[in-house]
């Protein structure tokens, strides 16, 4: 059984300097892979390890948002990334998940919150 997890989270915004660095050191120090989205609305995937992933949102969660969703976390067989890179636009994280056979996770993503 795989131990590996993906973690789509959206955000009212992301502005915040302190909210931006946390955001990418946290992955960087836990070694998740992924994309992130700055702006309105914010977007992160992060995968990894299910600890670690768990630990990444739940920290993330702590600061305070206007507007902070964990919109899944799924079982995944292998890494989808190499790097957690950001991206500037909402049609950039759709093709990057769909090239990535990740569309249940772009569908969730985007969904109500």
């Amino acid at each position: 059984m795989c131990n590996l997890r993906v973690c789509a989270m959206s955000f009212h915004h992301i502005y915040n300097k302190n909210k931006k660095r946390a955001i990418t050191e946290w992955a960087k120090r836990l070694e998740l892979v992924g994309i992130y989205k700055f702006g309105k609305p914010g977007r992160v995937v992060v995968e990894g390890s299910a600890p670690d992933v768990t630990q990444y949102h739940r920290a993330i969660k702590q600061l305070k948002w206007q507007k902070a969703v964990v919109q899944c976390v799924v079982p995944v067989e292998k890494l989808h990334w190499d790097t957690f890179q950001q991206v500037e636009t909402e049609e950039e994280v759709k093709e990057l998940l769909h090239e990535q056979q990740l569309q249940e996770v772009h569908r969730e993503l985007i969904s109500p919150w």
